[in-house]
């Protein structure tokens, strides 16, 4: 059962509150000063459960973070090899890899260096931000490669999952931009027995 502070006097709240799913809990101060204003203003315990859970769930709903700044559930955790740049197939030796993380931040190899950043995605919408990498030289193929990768991640805009598993990165005009396979998770090792 939740108790309510009014002041510095707790009451509990006779019916046990529901919220709509789905529904998520913050971290964000700004929510509970909002609570804390709410609370101090003395109407909560004359509200119905119904307008209570409303109005608590409206307050928790202003101060989530925007879902621009999350990653979409079907990137998220996921791992991509990259098979080509702008059609173009990679160099077969090199490792161009992109990996998404629940928390916005993407992480992945050129062929070259390692790479970092943030990324915002909005329904089919991606940009990439604040992205740092190694600094790392090899060979002049391999960074005309980096370099083609780099610039490709820099204007895609969107993407799309095929119904054959590829993610494709494009631009604003729908180019496609990159071609990614999934990393597909390998089978655990059972040792032998000894």
């Amino acid at each position: 059962m939740w108790t309510l502070g009014i002041g510095l006097e707790r009451k509990p709240y006779p019916q046990p509150i529901v919220f709509p799913e789905p529904f998520r809990f913050t971290e964000n101060r700004s929510f509970y000063a909002a609570l804390a204003a709410f609370a101090k203003i003395g109407d909560a315990p004359r509200m119905k459960p119904s307008s209570l859970a409303a109005t608590l769930t409206l307050l928790f709903a202003m101060f989530q973070p925007p879902l621009s700044a999350q990653t979409s559930p079907a990137l998220a955790g996921s791992k991509w090899t990259v098979v080509a740049i702008r059609g173009t197939p990679i160099i077969p030796t090199s490792n161009v890899k992109l990996e998404f993380s629940p928390d916005s931040t993407v992480v992945g190899n050129t062929g070259v260096n390692g790479f970092s950043g943030a990324v915002q995605i909005d329904g089919s919408k991606i940009q990439f931000d604040r992205l740092r990498s190694t600094r790392r030289a090899a060979s002049e193929e391999l960074m005309s490669q980096e370099t083609s990768f780099n610039r490709a991640l820099a204007d895609s805009a969107q993407f799309t999952i095929t119904p054959d598993g590829f993610l494709l990165l494009q631009s604003d005009a729908g180019t496609e931009t990159l071609r990614c396979s999934p990393v597909r998770a390998e089978p655990a090792k059972i040792p032998p027995n000894q």
